[in-house]
């Protein structure tokens, strides 16, 4: 929108702000309540079978004219309404643009766009390599408009909590595959993974994720060595969780060890090696006896080791 008289009347409107939130939260309601979304909703919400909410989101994407009838009535409310916001949230990555549309506890379901022209400036930037990822979550893909897209597709060790295990079996790539317009393709992704290695144009596709029930950790591998090169939580929840228990040490908040303390008896390994490493920047006499337990008597071998590795180290640090 090109700056003019009737901008700057909206922008000193709190009226016509308000107006325009709520013509977003009546467009937002229009799309939860098409019948497709509406029984997806419906099948999901609360939901702890995995299987189930797979298979709804298979059906969810059988038939996808909901997606063309909810961008159709968007774009027309922008047409009608210069200040209309389409109810979504935008997401994107280094080549792709899209709209993530549903967004539950159990899962999430998002339109994406895929631009050649920018995805092959990407695989130039990057050399020929690049990562594979492997978020340890089921997914659902159903491609609106193939775009001439090529995947292939990598297959990785069993998701499991022996990083140790992990980072000595390499990858592997499998198989590569010619999309299709109306393609669907399922991808448990604790052991399975695909890259976009081509498009002859833009591509269009449905992203629907299981939010649960997947693996622990996330992996990243790189495609040239076929190695493990990085782990991280695959869970939104532990995730924001290490990142509160960083904070927490770098402001000094005072009740920081005993909050670090609390996460390190409820939390998965890793985010209990997390908090301990924090505990001991902020506090290390106040950890000293948690950690020295860890070493001790924690659940995972790493943890248990990576303690005792620590210890010693601080005891040289002690002695010198």
């Amino acid at each position: 929108m090109q700056p003019g008289e009737a901008l700057r009347r909206w922008l000193s409107d709190a009226g016509e702000h308000r107006a325009a939130l709520d013509r977003t939260a009546t467009a937002r309601a229009a799309f939860e309540t098409l019948p497709p979304v509406a029984r997806f909703r419906d099948r999901v919400a609360g939901s702890q079978d995995v299987d189930a909410i797979a298979e709804a989101l298979r059906d969810l994407f059988e038939a996808p004219v909901w997606v063309t009838a909810a961008v159709d009535a968007w774009i027309g409310g922008a047409r009608r309404d210069p200040f209309f916001a389409p109810p979504f949230r935008p997401v994107s990555g280094p080549f792709h643009q899209g709209a993530l549309l549903i967004e539950l506890a159990e899962a999430t379901v998002a339109v994406s766009i895929v631009d050649p022209v920018t995805l092959a400036a990407h695989k130039r930037a990057g050399g020929g390599r690049g990562s594979v990822h492997f978020t340890g979550r089921r997914t659902w893909l159903k491609f609106l408009d193939g775009g001439g897209m090529r995947l292939a597709f990598w297959r990785a060790p069993e998701a499991s909590e022996d990083v140790a295990a992990l980072s000595r079996r390499p990858c592997k790539r499998v198989e590569v595959r010619d999309i299709e317009t109306g393609d669907g393709i399922a991808v448990d992704t604790r052991s399975t993974s695909y890259i976009i290695e081509s498009a002859k144009r833009p591509a269009v596709f449905l992203h629907g994720e299981v939010r649960m029930g997947g693996a622990a950790l996330a992996r990243e591998y790189d495609a040239a060595t076929r190695r493990l090169i990085g782990v991280s939580s695959s869970s939104d929840r532990w995730s924001r969780i290490q990142m509160m228990l960083s904070w927490l040490r770098r402001i000094g908040h005072l009740r920081a060890g005993e909050m670090l303390g609390a996460a390190i008896r409820d939390a998965p390994f890793f985010v209990r090696w997390h908090a301990m490493r924090e505990w001991l920047a902020c506090d290390p006499a106040g950890a000293m006896p948690e950690l020295e337990r860890m070493a001790r008597d924690d659940p995972h071998k790493e943890v248990r080791e990576a303690a005792g590795k620590t210890l010693a180290v601080l005891a040289g640090r002690r002695a010198a």
